[in-house]
């Protein structure tokens, strides 16, 4: 049962919008339709995927009685619509949370959102299994580019249809070595690989290893 509050919990608005595209509009599971706002972090997911945000809340001023007010999932798609117009410096602010229903003010707007009274998804519970173990190999990339590479196997393999997935296994040999994309079960062999971004302190100035052509007429070549 989510616990009633009066104390404020600001959140900004791109994330949310973010974690409320994974959220399907299901009135058949309700539980999927929320975003869990919990700690420092917001959460969602469809069953399939989870993704998770920090939210960035704003630390009570010194001598603020304001608490946390805990755990608490909203309604997913209209908590979106409430804090469109949250900015970075501007952050939407969540109050009168109770069992029933949450205010969100977002510039000039208030907008009472729905509160669903389920912990899904419990991100504790999630990760529970594999939380403590150090990853196997890693690799930064390209988020635009990962998608564009699936979306290409995808289209190739010609295997999605309307209740049917296209799947593929991604593989991963060493840290900071390409990882491999291959089309599973298509009658054909349909893969790629996409190199890894070499990141600095300041995460937009990643750069990009280059792929080496091998074996042609004139010995290796770089583009």
């Amino acid at each position: 049962m989510t616990k009633p509050t009066t104390d404020t919990v600001p959140v900004y608005g791109p994330e949310i919008r973010a974690l409320a595209k994974l959220t399907p509009e299901d009135t058949n599971r309700p539980a999927l339709n929320g975003i869990r706002l919990a700690g420092e972090y917001a959460y969602a997911a469809d069953g399939y995927v989870l993704m998770g945000a920090q939210v960035r809340r704003e630390v009570p001023a010194e001598g603020s009685k304001a608490i946390d007010p805990g755990a608490v999932t909203l309604d997913a798609h209209p908590f979106a619509a409430a804090v469109k117009s949250a900015r970075k410096n501007d952050p939407a602010v969540v109050t009168s949370i109770t069992p029933g229903m949450a205010l969100v003010h977002s510039g000039i707007t208030t907008t009472g959102v729905g509160v669903i009274d389920h912990t899904y998804p419990d991100l504790t519970t999630v990760i529970a299994g594999f939380v403590a173990k150090e990853p196997v190999a890693t690799i930064t990339v390209s988020a635009e580019l990962l998608a564009a590479l699936l979306t290409a196997v995808k289209t190739a393999a010609g295997t999605a249809t309307r209740n049917h997935d296209t799947p593929v296994t991604l593989a991963i040999y060493d840290d900071g070595s390409p990882v491999a994309v291959k089309a599973v079960n298509v009658d054909r062999d349909i893969f790629g690989f996409l190199m890894p971004m070499t990141c600095g302190e300041n995460t937009e100035a990643g750069r990009h290893d280059r792929i080496k052509t091998i074996g042609t007429a004139t010995g290796e070549v770089t583009p």
